[in-house]
């Protein structure tokens, strides 16, 4: 089922892709709440906005929007007289105006923008998602093609019981693809619709069961690879059919303790189990009935004891596979969340460098000056991980340019490179940052390489009083308090702690960093002044 991110995407008709806006939904701190849904969002180019409506007006509304209602998150689609259209738990629903406010909490995330709404990097992504497919489905169709050819190659030597034993492994392996969906993903649109058909709610509490799985693996992944080993075995090995009947008779007597399991001891029914284990017995008695005799050979056995495990061991890795991502995100989700909490954070920074940093070190100053969260870049303009990291920067931007401000501090290690700082510093034009934001990322995309060229090109504007001032401020900022190490980040002037990521500063919504008042790094100048944004980090949002 999709979750409110992807849902609200296509309500907006905006394009994503299914790989991209998931990690980043299941794996942000803040997913279950609007200031994460907000933040979400504007990656994708959308301004929204949280509000909060006493009157709980429907009809003064722009829609799509999402609403808050207890404990959930719904979609409001349209609203026309008294009745509004919402999406919620992947159904679409109608209700009336007051049945929805006595849910609602008055609480809504509006869009304000998306004229230049869209998923960053959507081609790249796309491919990514097409490759992504492509592996997970290449040996599966592999083995249904060897399958073809094994029926196609040996169509002589098919009787009608091997047709039917392949016909019920084929039931059987919807079966327990069925059990595998439950197991991985906690539903199964298909299996929960044959429980439902029985009256029977939940399979969970069996394959979740102490004797569930057995050596690591689940039995339905057991079942799935047995059943897929009954037809590539038919198919390609029909002489082998001897080995595989005495197979069955094995798993015959694992339905008898599987049924007797969940009468006697569960005393619950997992409908698909019991559905599996009638697939097995009808296999059993069907080549019980039409084999006179069994002729079991070193080679058949061989050969279907190979076929079975590596059958098994392929399922039970692909299961483990889809496991392990899922539990690397849960983790990926909680460590994000960690490092959000204002505790937490607080302790880190506080206990990191301080640097004392203002608009009298550097005029290059991006994002909005009155916001909390300040941001300081040293920067070499010729180095490639400073290049990489202007890129993060620039996006940060992009999404969250109003929590945020951002001052670049350039220097060089050379002489001869000072031109290049001077060049950048010369670009810069506080009225219009995004006209210095394209150059920049123009020069740290490939422009730094024929720095000379551009150096050159543009002597007359880079060596002005005006410029020479200015860079002069930034390489005596740089030598003053000693760096030799680009790219360097500091935030309300503590050095970056080594367990954050720069974009994990927007994250920080609750957060009040305190002026140090002790083990100070000293300003090069000796100034009194307070520092951009030293006393406080906060950002929260009120909805």
């Amino acid at each position: 089922m999709k979750n409110i991110l992807e849902s609200f995407l296509d309500a907006l008709e905006v394009r994503y892709t299914k790989r991209y806006v998931r990690r980043l939904y299941e794996e942000h701190p803040h997913r279950g709440n609007m200031y994460g849904l907000k933040q979400m969002l504007a990656v994708y180019g959308v301004r929204a906005l949280g509000v909060y409506m006493e009157d709980k007006d429907l009809l003064n509304l722009s829609y799509p929007c999402i609403f808050h209602t207890g404990n959930d998150f719904v979609i409001g689609l349209e609203s026309n007289g008294s009745r509004i259209v919402f999406w919620q738990q992947g159904k679409k629903k109608t209700s009336t105006h007051e049945a929805f406010k006595s849910d609602w909490t008055g609480n809504v995330l509006v869009v304000e923008d998306l004229e230049k709404a869209g998923e960053p990097d959507f081609k790249k992504h796309r491919w990514e998602d097409l490759q992504f497919v492509a592996r997970c489905f290449c040996l599966p169709t592999l083995l249904v093609f060897a399958t073809g050819m094994g029926c196609v190659n040996n169509w002589g030597e098919l009787s009608f019981l091997h047709w039917f034993c392949m016909s019920l492994d084929l039931v059987g392996l919807c079966l327990c693809f069925m059990l595998m969906q439950k197991q991985l993903l906690g539903e199964s649109k298909y299996g929960d619709k044959v429980c439902s058909f029985f009256h029977h709610a939940d399979c969970n509490s069996i394959l979740e069961g102490a004797y569930a799985k057995i050596f690591g693996g689940s039995w339905s992944e057991i079942g799935f690879g047995y059943f897929m080993a009954n037809i590539l075995l038919l198919s390609l090995y029909p002489s082998g059919i001897d080995v595989l009947c005495v197979v069955n008779g094995l798993a015959m007597c694992y339905g008898v303790w599987s049924i007797y399991y969940q009468w006697r001891v569960a005393k619950n029914w997992c409908v698909l189990c019991v559905s599996v284990q009638a697939v097995v017995w009808c296999m059993g008695i069907m080549a019980a009935c039409h084999i006179r005799g069994i002729s079991l050979s070193a080679e058949a056995c061989l050969w279907s004891a190979m076929v079975l495990v590596a059958c098994v061991m392929l399922v039970h890795q692909y299961a483990f596979s889809y496991q392990s991502d899922k539990e690397r995100i849960r983790m990926v989700q909680r460590y994000k969340g960690l490092k959000a909490n204002s505790v937490v954070a607080k302790a880190l920074i506080e206990s990191s460098t301080y640097y004392k940093v203002s608009e009298e070190d550097s005029s290059v100053v991006f994002g909005n000056k009155e916001a909390h969260l300040h941001i300081t870049v040293l920067s070499n303009p010729h180095c490639n991980p400073c290049a990489r990291l202007h890129k993060r920067v620039e996006d940060m931007l992009k999404w969250y340019g109003d929590d945020l401000c951002v001052q670049y501090i350039f220097t060089a290690f050379s002489e001869k490179a000072e031109d290049s700082c001077r060049y950048l510093i010369s670009c810069y034009d506080k009225d219009n940052p995004e006209a210095t934001r394209k150059i920049y990322g123009e020069w740290y995309a490939g422009g730094k390489n024929r720095y000379e060229s551009i150096v050159k090109e543009h002597a007359d504007s880079i060596h002005t009083d005006e410029v020479e001032q200015e860079v002069q401020k930034h390489f005596r900022w740089c030598k003053g308090h000693g760096f030799t190490a680009t790219p360097t980040v500091l935030v309300n002037g503590y050095f970056l702690p080594r367990e954050y990521d720069i974009e994990d500063l927007v994250m920080l919504t609750n957060c009040q960093i305190e002026y140090p008042r002790k083990n100070i790094v000293h300003d090069i100048n000796g100034r009194s002044t307070t520092p951009l944004g030293a006393e406080s980090l906060s950002a929260e949002e009120s909805v």
